[in-house]
């Protein structure tokens, strides 16, 4: 009997992955019953209890992995994350452990993990097309900050052959040009001092003067890691500002607000080692090592994530004045939510180490 687990969560990736695999399995060895087959396809799916959603993907994978087939094992975690520590980092860790686990309680002799070729923090929204001398751009980009109509700026955008993108390219877009007109936004909750666009492009030309990067990847690869690192001083000065407000309200508030979690002498010794860590990474910021970029991507939630806790703590320690529009600690929890939210957003940052984790972890 040999066994092949598939790591199953109830995504697109992992669901493809586990058909394909009770699909071949009936070929190769004969899939008739649990008990009877020569090789057997097992669902292993683990339960973060991060998410209220939880219970229903557990149940979604169960009723796939019995429809099709395959034998299903779950694991719930029961542990959670240290103070301080990466939801996301901690998920990962905790996870492939629990993998680890039910595949060796079921005997497995090889377990599967999902991630499809063109796996990335974010899509590319702009398309590009081969033409005599250069490319011809088109698509949208739906928030680009910083701009005035002769400014200039880069952007990245796949290339198309036959429908299907093949590779990307880097160029420069400069706002005057032909084929570029920038829309007004709508108006933001906080950041409108950025000079927020919606860039749209229509067959906008790129010749080799406008050209960073031909294909782009290699070149993403040793700027990527410097590029996040840049990002986590939004996170890291949220976050002291957040800590610097709960400190002017502690004589009149402090014998109550001691009562709250997130207080500012934890969330500055937390936020001080934070801060550390990314200076520490800052000292090789072209880094390409995937264990490095993990520890980028990490430290830039992290920063996205302490400055939402730290923001929210605020306004609780600041009570009904901290609610005032004109507060600044009211203003700090919407400039938190655009850290968090800012690309690479937390999701794509999570999804991004969850892909780099899977591709270390062994079969």
């Amino acid at each position: 009997m040999f066994r092949v687990a598939v790591a199953a969560s109830g995504g697109r990736d992992s669901t493809a992955l586990l058909h394909c695999t009770l699909r071949q399995a009936r070929e190769v060895g004969g899939l008739a019953l649990p008990g009877q087959m020569q090789l057997q396809v097992l669902a292993l799916h683990v339960h973060h209890g991060l998410m209220p959603q939880a219970d229903d993907w557990l149940l979604q994978v169960k009723r796939q992995a019995h429809r099709w087939g395959a034998t299903f094992a779950s694991r719930r975690l029961t542990a959670k994350p240290a103070r301080g520590q990466s939801v996301e980092a901690w998920a990962r860790i905790e996870r492939y452990r629990a993998l680890a686990e039910m595949a060796a309680d079921a005997q497995c002799d090889l377990v599967l993990l999902a991630h499809h070729r063109r796996d990335q923090a974010e899509t590319f929204l702009l398309q590009a097309k081969k033409v005599d001398g250069g490319y011809l751009v088109n698509g949208t980009l739906p928030w680009v900050s910083n701009l005035g109509p002769d400014h200039y700026f880069g952007a990245v955008a796949d290339v198309a052959l036959d429908g299907e993108a093949t590779s990307e390219i880097m160029f420069v877009v400069r706002c005057d040009a032909a084929g570029v007109e920038l829309r007004n936004c709508p108006s933001f909750s906080a950041m409108e001092g950025t000079n927020t666009w919606a860039v749209r492009l229509t067959n906008y030309f790129v010749g080799s003067d406008l050209m960073i990067a031909d294909p782009v990847r290699p070149f993403i690869g040793r700027i990527r890691a410097a590029f996040i690192l840049l990002q986590t001083g939004m996170g890291l000065g949220v976050a002291q500002g957040a800590i610097d407000s709960m400190w002017t309200v502690e004589r009149q508030l402090g014998h109550v607000n001691e009562f709250l979690d997130d207080r500012p002498d934890d969330l500055q010794v937390e936020l001080d080692d934070l801060t550390a860590r990314i200076m520490q990474l800052a000292k090789t910021p072209f880094g390409t090592d995937k264990a490095f970029l993990i520890d980028v991507l990490d430290a830039r939630a992290h920063a996205s994530e302490l400055a939402l806790r730290a923001a929210q703590s605020a306004l609780l320690h600041q009570g009904a004045r901290g609610y005032l529009m004109t507060s600044s600690v009211q203003r700090r929890v919407r400039e938190s939510h655009f850290v968090a939210i800012v690309t690479p957003a937390v999701k794509h940052l999570r999804k991004e180490i969850a892909r780099l984790s899977a591709e270390e972890m062994p079969a």
